[in-house]
């Protein structure tokens, strides 16, 4: 069964290459967005927690897109 046909993906969520491009921006991804970059700001230390599947990965990557390569590396 193709499940990308039965939920109407247009390509697999779960894989480890997903694209940090645009997604839907809900009130809590903007505000883990907005910590986030505080934290990047600040030079700060930080823990992402949230439920499987709540998108915690996709916000880091997200994220870490923006961030100039010049100036950081990302683990």
């Amino acid at each position: 069964m193709n499940y990308l046909h039965l939920f109407g993906f247009k390509w697999w969520p779960f894989e480890p290459s997903i694209d940090p491009g645009p997604r839907f921006e809900s009130d809590a991804v903007l505000e883990a967005a907005g910590r986030l970059q505080h934290l990047i700001e600040r030079r700060g230390v930080g823990l992402i927690t949230g439920e499987a599947g709540s998108g915690k990965t996709t916000i880091c990557r997200q994220v870490a897109s923006r961030l100039n390569v010049r100036s950081f590396k990302v683990l």
